[in-house]
């Protein structure tokens, strides 16, 4: 799904009412029919609600939502009441619909034009939040930031039109989160914004797209942000031909683990399994070989030839995937391991945790990094790569820019893990939950990415599907047994089902 900027929204509406050819106003009371008819459905509208308009044209939605609400002679039962907030000159077409909402006999309508008006409402209406959409590039002040801080202290449902207002449409790092409203869920047209999947828009809640039958976006809007949708993973399943052997689904070769974090490797490697390679071997220190044999007995075992740590590098050749950094250690023979690595390995690769580390410690060898390198840092590894960030937008900028000028994949972990792609495409991954927030998580994640390496996935392919395998097996521990007691040992042993529900969904097509 395609995720677009407030200015591309702009010019998309623009260019639907200059081509299809429809106006304005029609338009603006095509979207409020399908916002009106979204809420019949899904809103919880018991008792009635209480419209919060602006003076543009998100305001206008909400003015003739309400308008429709009270003209249902179904729905006479309910208290319909709408705050219309003078805070700034109406657009034209709020003022059409003021009027339109101004003929309507049974609508408790209030002009608020200072903040002594404000008065808290009847706790079981809902509010639809219809102040501001996606104009906004500064934070509220005076009346409206009232009116939004009133509507955060109240204890009843909110519901947004587009999207929170206070909300900007992409970096709020700037903004002030007490004048964004805290919706309950948005009802977003057309498609998601930007702000929705970063930290600082304070969008920490539920929503869902409304189509109002708006064009196609023209081929030169360039639309690099999306989400991942499951429908269009599933043909990059890696198939199980009956006729097939161990050989045929790749080998992945893991190197990982110190003294102290074994764990790290062990996940990393069953993981890989899990994920369908055919055949796994791990690269561990002395310490670990025990560790490794003894509890994952499907993996084959190569010893390095010191105790507490990594060094030296084997032969590559028998392998179809390498995964490098979980649990290794940053020391200087280790480091040296990973130069070499990068120098000498043929094979796609996934780098991460201490591999990563290495990496920031010496920014020059990201130039040595093959095209096609899958690399997944957290927001902390990828600073110490690529420089201190102040913002999570500033930071989604840099995974872009910097993926695009090395040509490889980076996996950026979150709330909403984001793959950024060689072609400057970003995606942001929609499955997962705050559970996951535990430690072996990203082991785990690599180890699957390995494992869709060496089957023979490229590296968009492997990291897309990753992702959403990763949260899609996490969601179904939630789904089990709770966020709380989710261990990443949960999430490699709910892989199968993840798979299963994925292949499932593309037979049932």
């Amino acid at each position: 799904m395609k995720i677009l900027t407030s200015n591309q929204q702009r010019e998309l509406e623009a260019c639907t009412i200059a081509n299809e050819p429809i106006s304005s106003q029609k338009l603006m009371d095509r979207a409020a029919e399908c916002l009106y008819e979204v809420m019949l459905l899904s809103a919880d509208l018991d008792r009635g609600c209480l419209l919060i308009c602006g003076p543009g044209n998100n305001g206008g939605d909400g003015l003739l939502v309400a308008s429709k609400l009270a003209k249902n002679p179904e729905l006479n039962h309910l208290r319909i009441e709408v705050w219309s907030i003078q805070c700034g000159p109406q657009s034209t077409d709020n003022k059409a619909a003021f009027k339109t909402l101004s003929k309507c006999q049974n609508v408790r309508l209030s002009v608020i034009s200072e903040s002594g008006q404000i008065t808290s409402p009847d706790a079981d209406l809902l509010i639809v939040d219809a102040l501001f959409g996606t104009g906004l590039n500064r934070p509220l002040t005076g009346l409206v930031a009232d009116v939004v801080r009133a509507m955060n202290s109240w204890p009843n449902q909110i519901l947004s039109i587009d999207m929170p207002s206070g909300m900007m449409g992409e970096d709020n790092s700037g903004n002030d989160s007490s004048t964004i409203v805290r919706s309950d869920h948005i009802m977003v047209i057309h498609a998601p914004k930007l702000a929705f999947f970063l930290p600082e828009g304070n969008g920490d809640c539920r929503w869902s797209v409304v189509d109002i039958g708006l064009l196609e976006p023209p081929s030169e809007m360039d639309i690099p942000f999306r989400t991942i949708i499951t429908e269009e993973l599933q043909d990059l399943l890696p198939k199980r031909p009956r006729f097939s052997h161990k050989g045929t689904f790749g080998h992945a070769f893991i190197m990982a683990g110190s003294e102290g974090k074994m764990g790290a490797a062990r996940l990393c490697a069953r993981a890989s399994l899990r994920s369908g390679a055919g055949l796994v071997t791990a690269y561990v220190p002395k310490c670990g070989r025990d560790v490794m044999q003894m509890g994952e007995p499907e993996v084959m075992c190569i010893v390095a030839p010191e105790e507490p740590h990594l060094s030296g590098l084997p032969d590559l050749s028998p392998y179809s995937a390498i995964a490098c950094g979980p649990g290794i250690g940053t020391g200087n023979e280790t480091a040296s391991l990973l130069k070499l690595l990068l120098q000498e390995s043929r094979v796609p690769m996934v780098l991460d945790a201490d591999a990563l580390n290495i990496l920031g410690e010496n920014r020059t060898w990201l130039h040595f990094l093959p095209r096609g390198t899958v690399l997944t840092p957290h927001p902390k590894e990828f600073d110490r790569m690529f420089g201190a960030h102040s913002s999570t937008y500033g930071r989604l900028m840099t995974q872009r820019e910097q993926a695009i000028r090395l040509g490889v994949v980076i996996i950026l972990k979150g709330a909403y893990t984001s793959v950024a792609l060689p072609d400057g495409t970003v995606h942001f991954n929609t499955t997962g939950n705050p559970g996951m927030a535990t430690a072996g998580s990203g082991d785990v994640l690599t180890g699957v990415v390995a494992g869709l390496l060496a089957q023979g996935l490229n590296s968009g392919a492997a990291a897309l599907l990753a992702v959403h395998l990763h949260g899609m097996a996490g969601d179904i521990v939630f789904e089990r047994e709770s966020e709380q007691s989710l261990i990443a040992g949960d999430i490699i042993s709910n892989l199968g089902q993840a798979f299963r529900r994925l292949s499932e969904s593309r037979v049932s097509d």
